[in-house]
């Protein structure tokens, strides 16, 4: 742990940091707005300022150690909400100074939050810094820890935003903390993500959060949800994305823990016993299964009662989204499993496996590039039957109130007459002053989910847009011509093709048209496009949260020529973006621009 901040400082770079398109994005945010403070102004939150200010952090950041003061109670557990906190650090201190002193000085600042006496009472000089922590919803930027409290070591307060999906485990394990310091006008802080992390600082705080978990077991809400669970899967069959499940789609590690009651017998008594069930799934039919058990005491093992081992070698087959393991020869034993998500797994008895491990797109792609690109081989879908969309998950109208109120008033929709699996309208803003051009942006595209892979949950809906000139030809006339039909065409093929080829689209990710690359159409060079944030938009518009927890991500379609696709596919998205960026390219089509290549 004593060099995990080397580590991360030779890997993320010296200030200014270049901030690469893939890691990053555009837009200046690290991550997203969370539902919670969307919304609100920054006035009401001013942790608003932060999130939007992430960019300039992550490029300007000082990395140094935090130490959480306080944070909401909910992130020591695996949950879903992002939540906040205050951490301390200092800007002066070396490392090891400040894994020395931190924790004392955190311990001091939160005794002096819960005594028992009142604000008065307290030197004037650390009255500040108590108000401020008696107030858990009050934020704070840089707050001065007086010398009284920090022992002469220059330290300060300032209030964090944790993303879940970047914390290992998604759960605070620990409360040292590496953080980007932006001592501008104000402290803006960030967590660095834990992907970042070194082995040595990540593994003990994944173990914390699993040892926390364990000991806590499951809670009320949780069994209720599982019985639910199990219930509307034996009245209605497992979830229809899982009905087709195959041995190679469910192959990997899963792996589950929980505890359970033992009664009394024989005058032993063991309060609970702790069971891990460790499942391995093979494509070609094998599995394997671990089961570890452990007397437990109040959440603690039990020292003169030794875990034990049972462990079994089988094959199993999967029907209608029923796992059925066997093994033991022709008196075969069996158990069976109900596959309820790409997630988690059930049997009767509410025991639960998480999947450890998957096959990623990347295990399962053909190619990967010398610019670290992955290149896929799609193929339709399994049931190539048309299938009419289901329209009861339809955000036209939002998607409608959301162009209008950030781009501009639609002139017009061009709705399909026949739809297959997703039904596909394109939003037509007109030229205005402000935006001199076509705006076309679709809906429909979200109303499914993409096939996006492990740790890309929150990117499977999404939307396309592009931007045509203001004397581009838009009329049902003009398109019988495909060299004013083509980006229209490109538009609602695009958000069509990840529903039909079971796969997704996101940032950076290119299209060609067809292999080789041939041009577009018969006026223009272009060869196929590149998924970017929209360029020519603000950043609120970039996310769209719909009801209850449905975010739709914006993605612009940018033509590339030949040449600038293979570049991307050798050099990497980072470098063909500072070539684009710097010739001012954007999702507006010049048909006519030339190669940055």
């Amino acid at each position: 742990m004593e060099k995990a901040l080397d580590h991360l400082r030779q890997k993320l770079g010296q200030e200014p940091r270049r901030i690469g398109f893939m890691g990053f994005g555009w837009g200046g945010r690290l991550f997203p707005i969370p539902p919670s403070l969307r919304g609100l102004t920054v006035e009401q939150e001013p942790m608003l300022d932060t999130l939007l200010r992430q960019k300039d952090i992550w490029r300007r950041g000082r990395i140094v150690w935090g130490y959480i003061v306080m944070a909401n109670e909910a992130l020591y557990l695996p949950g879903t909400d992002d939540l906040p906190g205050d951490v301390i650090y200092s800007l002066t201190a070396t490392d090891e100074e400040a894994m020395a002193r931190l924790p004392e000085i955190a311990d001091a600042l939160f005794e002096a939050k819960v005594a028992e006496k009142e604000l008065s009472d307290f030197p004037e000089d650390q009255r500040g810094v108590v108000e401020h922590l008696r107030h858990e919803t009050d934020r704070a930027f840089g707050l001065a820890v007086p010398e009284s409290l920090s022992h002469g070591m220059p330290c300060h307060v300032s209030s964090f935003w944790a993303h879940r999906a970047f914390l290992p485990d998604e759960a605070l394990g620990g409360r040292f903390v590496p953080l980007l310091v932006l001592a501008d006008k104000v402290h803006d802080v960030l967590i660095i993500p834990g992907s970042f992390w070194p082995s040595d600082l990540c593994i003990p705080w994944q173990g914390r959060v699993k040892e926390r978990v364990v000991r806590r077991g499951f809670s009320e809400e949780r069994i209720a949800q599982q019985k639910a669970w199990l219930e509307t899967i034996k009245r209605d069959g497992p979830p229809e994305p899982w009905l087709e499940a195959t041995a190679e789609s469910i192959a990997g590690e899963w792996a589950g823990e929980f505890e359970r009651e033992i009664p009394v017998e024989h005058g032993n008594s063991l309060p609970t016993l702790m069971t891990r069930q460790e499942w391995q799934f093979e494509a070609d039919g094998r599995c394997r299964l671990v089961l570890r058990m452990q007397p437990m005491n109040n959440g603690e093992p039990i020292g003169e009662a030794p875990s034990f081992d049972a462990e079994q070698e089988g094959w199993f087959t999967i029907e209608d989204g029923v796992l059925t393991a066997r093994w033991g020869g022709d008196d075969a034993s069996q158990a069976t499993l109900t596959i309820v998500s790409s997630g988690e797994m059930f049997d009767g008895e509410l025991f639960w496996l998480r999947r450890a491990h998957q096959p990623s797109h990347e295990e399962r792609a053909s190619e990967v590039t010398d610019g670290g690109s992955t290149i896929y081989r799609h193929k339709p879908r399994a049931a190539p039957t048309f299938e009419p969309p289901d329209m009861s998950e339809s955000n036209l109208q939002a998607i409608d109130d959301h162009v209008a109120e950030h781009i501009g008033k639609i002139e017009n929709v061009w709705h399909e007459i026949v739809s297959d699996i997703v039904h596909i309208d394109v939003h037509v803003v007109p030229p205005r002053p402000e935006r001199p051009y076509y705006t076309l942006v679709t809906s429909g595209m979200s109303d499914l989910p993409m096939n996006a892979p492990e740790g890309a949950a929150d990117w499977k809906y999404a939307e396309l847009m592009l931007c045509l000139p203001p004397d581009w030809l838009l009329t049902t006339e003009a398109f019988k011509d495909e060299r004013n039909y083509w980006p229209v065409r490109w538009l609602k093929t695009l958000a069509r093709f990840p529903h039909e080829y079971e796969t997704w689209l996101s940032v950076a990710h290119t299209i060609p048209n067809g292999e080789p690359p041939e041009p577009l159409a018969d006026n223009t060079r272009f060869t196929g496009f590149m998924l970017v944030p929209p360029l020519t938009t603000s950043v609120e518009f970039h996310e769209l949260l719909v009801p209850p927890l449905r975010t739709i991500h914006f993605h612009a379609l940018l033509p590339l020529t030949a040449a600038e696709m293979a570049f991307k596919l050798k050099h990497g998205a980072d470098a063909l973006m500072e070539r684009l960026e710097k010739a001012k390219v954007t999702e507006l089509m010049d048909i006519r621009r030339k190669s940055v290549v």
